[in-house]
């Protein structure tokens, strides 16, 4: 059985655009086209799982000459996904149209039209972002906050299982900062 693709939501309302775009990235993602806000809600709505990436224009309708509507799209898309990845792709590209996504929580702004290769790398290095944000977030909810993998942060994971029942006093020294009170939580 082949692996699922991550999900990729493209909401823009050049049909033009959406359509190359499925063409080229669907080898890579399950790509997902919305038209609009209210289309990308309903969509929403429909899929089994979170997405994972978004590409996003700001110009959508009903007013697709002024960017609010995009900059909806970012928030709904956040409230829904909290650890999708959104990259704005459009030709709104003023720098306080820029400023403003990525403060919204987008992480990355291109403008149009662009290089859907470039384009397609950006999406693979942001899955690989998003992964290792993932991972990161399921070590530091197995051990309180600790995080890394290194040899001494597993030899401290294994100390910390070993004395955690002791019926005796450990004593934990350390830095100031160092995370005595994360491993004295754990």
């Amino acid at each position: 059985m082949a692996a699922l693709r991550p999900v990729l939501m493209v909401i823009d309302d050049d049909p033009l655009i959406t359509d190359t775009l499925h063409f080229v990235l669907s080898k890579h993602f399950e790509v997902c086209v919305a038209e609009s806000y209210t289309q990308l809600k309903s969509l929403l709505q429909q899929l089994d799982g979170l997405p994972a990436l978004a590409l996003v224009d700001l110009g959508l309708p009903p007013s697709p000459h002024t960017p609010e509507e995009g900059f909806k799209v970012i928030s709904a898309l956040l409230a829904h996904s909290p650890t999708i990845k959104i990259h704005v792709l459009s030709g709104q590209s003023d720098d306080a149209n820029v400023k403003r996504a990525l403060t919204l929580g987008a992480v990355d702004f291109i403008a149009k039209p662009c290089d859907v290769e470039k384009l397609k790398d950006m999406l693979l290095q942001s899955l690989k972002v998003q992964d290792v944000e993932l991972n990161e977030i399921k070590a530091e909810q197995e051990f309180d906050g600790l995080l890394g993998d290194s040899l001494p942060m597993q030899a401290l994971r294994m100390q910390i299982t070993q004395f955690a029942d002791s019926p005796f006093p450990v004593l934990i020294e350390g830095e100031s900062g160092s995370g005595k009170e994360l491993v004295a939580g754990s």
